[in-house]
């Protein structure tokens, strides 16, 4: 807590089913993800772990890389401040296009560090899926990899699927305004 709520629950009176709880208290939910774990010495835990493409004989990942709260941190905060570069700021809506990997996650973290909404759209997805969620959402911006491995077989993300989405991609607000303006003309 950053400030300690006075009251831990408070129940109306009247008919209003809404029970309000941690009256007066203020919390950072992404401070308490990483930040607060380091701060308490817990940086170097191990946190999660991607294991790589290529397996020995016994079909055990050849590669496995640990993520801790200390690299996590650090590389959150690193794409959040190229996040913030390229113009992305609170309120902004993202779609994160990327392969099941700790990457996804830092992406993840970086946008909540900014307060940016974020859509995670696993890199599956074929690019139909891709251009829909990004219609709906109204999203000007795209996380992406340029490309990524599966079983030894090189898939390239980006030019495959990305770019040929968004040579076509018109945000709903400029579609919305040009098809009123030739409907009204």
């Amino acid at each position: 807590w950053f400030k300690r709520p006075h009251t831990a629950m408070e129940r109306p009176e009247n008919e209003d089913p809404r029970t309000r709880r941690y009256i007066g208290g203020e919390l950072n939910a992404i401070y308490m993800e990483l930040d607060y774990w380091v701060e308490q010495g817990q940086g170097n835990r191990v946190i999660a772990t991607e294991e790589g493409d290529e397996a020995d004989g016994a079909g055990e990942p050849k590669e496995v890389i640990p993520v801790t709260y200390n690299k996590l941190l650090m590389e959150a905060k690193k794409m959040a401040n190229a996040l913030k570069k390229q113009g992305l700021k609170k309120g902004d809506t993202v779609v994160i296009y990327m392969p099941n990997s700790w990457q996804t996650l830092v992406a993840m973290q970086a946008c909540t560090r900014l307060g940016v909404i974020y859509h995670p759209v696993f890199a599956a997805k074929k690019r139909d899926v891709l251009s829909d969620i990004l219609y709906e959402l109204g999203a000007k911006h795209l996380i992406t990899v340029d490309a990524y491995s599966v079983k030894g077989n090189l898939v390239q993300l980006k030019r495959d699927n990305v770019d040929p989405v968004l040579s076509e991609y018109m945000p709903r607000e400029e579609f919305m305004a040009r098809m009123e303006k030739a409907l009204s003309g």
